[in-house]
């Protein structure tokens, strides 16, 4: 069954501006600091490239689409007798980008299984190096194909054309292959006696974006922390979004097509209050400093500002919009032998008013923000480049 939900969708608006910062922070913390640093990449920040839904069988792949013409879309397909990667799969992920930075931005990464689970947040035993070593085939053998939808930012842009690709390749290899790669691995694996390692090779378009500002610092620590998966996915993409600002606001429907999480009408419900338990885990981990749900009568009408301080943009710097901030999943498909399971449609609409409407919005949205408990007040400039993000006017 079809299910058409109206909502609005909040755009960013205006030129692109890119404003240049030093973005190798590692250099700028101390020791103790950067060693929690970690670069993720932009494209497995704002897609669902790890499922959060546990119900997905092997076999079966998954196709989100961006809109209505069905020509933007993303499509992650397992290999065969496998599953899509997962929740699990994202924290090694993860701990890979902790040995890339490691080992100093490499496009070939090494370890030994015991190494990868520390970086991870995984303790140690048979049962999961067992679930290491699947998450790893998963991560080497599922396809995705990104169709006009891949930023790629040596282009500084999304890529309007198909791109076919795995996230990573794995190998064996020995001690001695591996330093023939890079000297320095000696060094790095000096305390140990090892004749075998794991070598990890990222796909090229991915690791262009991790070492040419297509990237987003994060704490490691943060995240292995985030005990929800949808949590853990939520903070990064708001994150991303709010780029720097210190509120930002988004409507359940949104973030429910971002995550994704179901918004057929009997689902709904559950959706929001899973976003709630997201935003409840981010507060009491102070990852944001606080959160407004308005219901608006219906759950299908929600949304939710967030609040943030000065002290979470520690290791943030200013990017340009990569356009990936406005895409909304309409629809989502299993790639299965099995019948379509899921259909979202969600239409997109953005509120018209007049000058003299939009000027007395901008009042009441500064007297709101004024008697909230911010450090910082928002100016009249930014609450107006705030609100164009959901009025037009006319």
């Amino acid at each position: 069954m079809e299910v058409k939900v109206k909502t609005e969708l909040i755009k960013p608006e205006g030129q692109i501006k890119i404003e240049e910062e030093n973005y190798e922070i590692e250099k700028l913390l101390n020791m103790e600091e950067a060693k929690n640093i970690i670069r993720i990449e932009m494209n497995t920040i704002e897609y669902p490239l790890f499922t959060k839904n546990k119900k997905i069988d092997v076999n079966t792949g998954i196709k989100y689409i961006f809109n209505e013409e069905k020509n933007q879309f993303i499509e992650v397909i397992p290999a065969l007798n496998t599953k899509i990667p997962h929740e699990f799969d994202e924290r090694i992920f993860h701990g890979l980008m902790s040995l890339l930075r490691d080992q100093k931005y490499n496009r070939k990464v090494y370890f030994y299984y015991k190494l990868l689970m520390e970086k991870s947040g995984i303790i140690y035993n048979g049962r999961t190096l067992k679930a290491v070593k699947e998450s790893l085939n998963r991560l080497s053998t599922t396809s995705y194909t990104f169709n006009n939808c891949f930023y790629y930012n040596p282009n500084s842009n999304i890529l309007n054309r198909e791109i076919k690709t795995k996230i990573l390749s794995i190998d064996t290899v020995t001690f001695e292959e591996a330093v023939k790669v890079s000297n320095e691995l000696s060094e790095y694996f000096y305390h140990h006696k090892i004749k075998e390692l794991i070598e990890v090779t990222f796909d090229e378009k991915i690791f262009d974006n991790i070492i040419s500002k297509g990237f987003l610092y994060f704490n490691a620590t943060d995240l292995q922390l985030i005990e929800y998966d949808v949590a853990r996915s939520l903070f990064t993409m708001i994150t991303k979004w709010r780029n720097k600002a210190l509120y930002i606001k988004r409507y359940s429907s949104f973030i429910a097509s971002r995550i994704p999480l179901s918004w057929k009408k009997e689902n709904i419900n559950k959706s929001v209050k899973s976003i709630i338990k997201a935003f409840d885990e981010l507060k009491e981990k102070k990852l944001i400093s606080g959160y407004n749900f308005e219901k608006n009568k219906k759950y299908e009408n929600s949304y939710f500002e967030i609040f943030f301080e000065k002290t979470h943009n520690k290791n943030l710097f200013s990017i340009h919009k990569t356009g990936q901030e406005q895409l909304q999943i309409t629809g989502m498909k299993n790639l299965s032998k099995s019948k379509l399971k899921y259909t979202a449609e969600i239409a997109i609409d953005k509120k018209k008013v007049t000058l003299e409407e939009f000027n007395n919005l901008v009042l009441k949205q500064m007297e709101k923000t004024n008697n909230m408990n911010f450090k910082v007040k928002p100016n009249k400039e930014q609450t107006e480049n705030y609100l164009l993000q959901e009025y037009e006017i006319i």
